[in-house]
């Protein structure tokens, strides 16, 4: 005769399995997360300074035209597109060599452009001043989604630095490249973690993950989100 199971034996076993599952699933949401988030910052870095190589092409060295003076016409000595200076630099620079959706103007902010890419993800000028044009916000998400969130600088939301022309010495690890936010840093991870998780915006957090091949950390101090 064959023994089948009895009732009790089988709700210890799906009980088991719950608990299994409950231990285990949340684990491979986070990293199915981290695994999103690691792409996406490694493609936008990738994405911007190859962009910025191609104007190159067309405009010279970027440190002669990292200025906000000639953005009016492009290489063809056409008018473009623009309501200020910011968005007429996105405009010539950034979007003829992105796969860009749209641009807008954040109107909170000194009406500095939010730039919109064909993946999802947007990045933005972050910087009131309307001759600033060094600070970037990446985000991996829907930006007005990610800003509601208790926890976005970080998680959601990456700052990156773009100072090709600067020559300070908190510059040292800035480079003339797209970058993640790196001014004033001292070159150790230590530094990168500290801020990242204690300061406010959390400014190095984007640094921390490709200071680790563009891999979230164990001790990252976030849950990341996409």
């Amino acid at each position: 005769m064959k023994k089948a199971f009895t009732l009790a034996e089988v709700l210890i076993t799906l009980g088991i399995i719950g608990v299994v599952a409950a231990l285990t699933i949340p684990s491979l949401v986070q990293n199915h997360k981290n695994q999103v988030v690691e792409n996406k910052l490694k493609k936008f870095y990738s994405e911007i300074n190859q962009a910025i190589q191609m104007a190159e092409l067309d405009y010279g060295e970027r440190e002669g035209w990292y200025n906000l003076d000639d953005v009016n016409t492009d290489k063809d000595g056409k008018p473009v597109n623009g309501r200020n200076p910011k968005e007429k630099f996105v405009y010539k620079y950034f979007v003829p060599y992105m796969k860009v959706l749209k641009v807008e103007l954040n109107s909170k902010k000194g009406n500095n452009p939010i730039i919109y890419l064909s993946d999802g993800s947007v990045f933005e000028n972050d910087h009131f001043a309307t001759s600033n044009f060094n600070d970037w916000v990446f985000y991996t998400t829907d930006r007005e989604k990610c800003l509601k969130r208790n926890v976005s600088y970080g998680a959601c939301a990456f700052y990156f630095l773009y100072i090709p022309t600067c020559s300070l010495a908190e510059c040292e690890y800035v480079g003339r490249t797209f970058e993640p936010y790196k001014y004033g840093w001292d070159g150790s991870e230590s530094k990168l973690l500290n801020n990242c998780e204690t300061s406010s915006p959390n400014h190095y957090c984007a640094a921390l993950i490709q200071y680790n091949g563009w891999k979230i950390p164990k001790n990252y101090p976030f849950r990341v989100s996409y």
